[in-house]
Parts: structure tokens; sequence; C-alpha cells
């Protein structure tokens, strides 16, 4: 389509990996859902996607009536602390292709990850450990400091060595850490485990 006058052109609209944090999924869903017309979208001179923030803003709202239409105990909210878009498609994947209910949200660090937190209060936190800004350590120090977050299970994911873990303060008991590459099957597990604590009698 063609690009729209706007006033503020640079407010109004997103790029591919913009739309893509906010509504939690991967690039190529973000382009999928462009070739599906569920995104107005159109290119720059240069080449770049760019898609209407109010289609982005429209989408998130109509998903947040829906979650809340199922009540909020029927679905594991899940955010994904992670700087590298690979292991965000991962992730992506995975969760949408297991027949549990999954909300997933993104954070690029430790800092955005607090933003997110207190958006969308999540069930399950899934970190890495070596990030930009705000890496996973301190994030998950953070945390511990967060009484509203004594139900919330936190999960730390990283590429570091134990000894190297260690070596930086390491983290609290409760925090497992998944060494990488991650057994999905692992987080599949307490994914249906915090279901199950969520909806009494009832598991998958």
């Amino acid at each position: 389509m063609d690009a729209p006058k706007f006033q503020n052109g640079r407010d109004q609209v997103v790029t591919i990996s913009e739309a893509a944090r906010v509504l939690g999924v991967a690039n190529r869903t973000i382009h999928l859902w462009i070739e599906r017309g569920i995104l107005k979208s159109w290119k720059t001179p240069g080449g770049h996607w760019r898609i209407p923030r109010e289609n982005v803003q429209a989408i998130l709202k109509d998903r947040e009536r829906q979650l809340a239409a199922q009540g909020k105990n029927d679905v594991c909210r899940v955010l994904v602390v992670e700087d590298d878009p690979d292991a965000i498609d991962y992730y992506q994947d995975a969760f949408s292709g297991w027949d549990l209910p999954i909300h997933l949200n993104t954070a690029e660090n430790g800092f955005q990850g607090l933003i997110q937190i207190g958006e969308d209060h999540p069930d399950l936190i899934i970190t890495d450990l070596k990030m930009p800004g705000m890496d996973g350590f301190e994030f998950v120090r953070n945390l511990q400091s967060r009484t509203n977050l004594k139900h919330t299970r936190v999960i730390a994911v990283t590429a570091l060595k134990e000894k190297e873990v260690v070596e930086r303060g390491g983290l609290p008991d409760d925090v497992p850490i998944f060494f990488k590459p991650v057994s999905l099957d692992r987080i599949r597990e307490i994914i249906k485990d915090v279901l199950l604590s969520k909806r009494p009698g009832r598991g998958y």
C-alpha cells in the first residue's frame, strides 16, 4: 500500500522488529501477517517495511480482550528476556506448536523486562544471562526484591559455563539454570505445571 501521510510520521509507524516485540511474536510471523493482510504496511524508498502503530495497537487490544474473555487462569503468561532474535524465534516456534494456552511477551534486556512485568504480570519468566544493558544477573536480583512476583517462576538460560556463572555471583537457589542448548521438553513441563497450579484438578 502507499505510505499514508502522518503529521509525526516517525511516531506513527513501527518497524518489523518493533511490531514483533510489542506483539510478542517472531519477525517472520509479522511478515506472514503482512502477506495475509492482517497488518497494513508499506516499504520505504530504502526497502524497509513500515507498519502503522495504530494497527499494531488494535491487534494488541483485540488479543487482550480475547485473553480477558478466556480468563487469566486459563493462560500461562510467559515473558522471555533475550537479546538474540533467533532465540526468540526458537521459543515462538516451539510455543506455537504446543497444544497449550500460552501468551508470550518478549524483552531485549533486563530494563525492558521490568517494564513488561509491570504491564503483563507473567506467570513464568525465562531470561538469558548475558545481555547488553541490564544483564540477566542484575535482572534476577531485581526480581528478588519484588513481593508481587512471589508466585512467578523464573528460569535462567545461558551459554556461559557453570564456573563463569559462579564467578559472576551466581543466582538464587530458587532460580534454575538451563545451559544452552535449552531443553524445550523441560520448559514445556514447567509451563504445564504452571497451568496445573492455576487450574486445580485440570491438567494437560
